[in-house]
C-alpha cells in the first residue's frame, strides 16, 4: 500500500516538475518577430510571417 502512496505522489507531482525544467524561449514583448513562413493552403505558395501587413496571432502547442 505504501509503494502505491509513493507511485501516486510521484504521477501527481510530474507536472509541477516538467515545469520548473521548462526552457521559455518564447520571443518576449517588444522583441523583433523571428524569421517564420507557412505554406498556404491554397495556391500552395510559401508565405512569410515575419513581416505582416495586418495583425497576425501565431498559436503553436500540443494537445497531447
Amino acid at each position: 500500500m505504501r509503494l502505491l502512496y509513493i507511485t501516486l505522489a510521484l504521477v501527481l507531482a510530474q507536472p509541477v516538475l516538467a515545469q520548473r525544467n521548462r526552457v521559455d524561449n518564447a520571443p518576449k514583448v517588444g522583441e523583433p518577430i523571428p524569421q517564420v513562413s507557412a505554406v498556404a493552403m491554397k495556391g500552395h505558395q510559401k508565405v512569410d510571417l515575419s513581416k505582416p501587413d495586418k495583425v497576425t496571432v501565431l498559436i503553436f502547442g500540443s494537445h497531447t
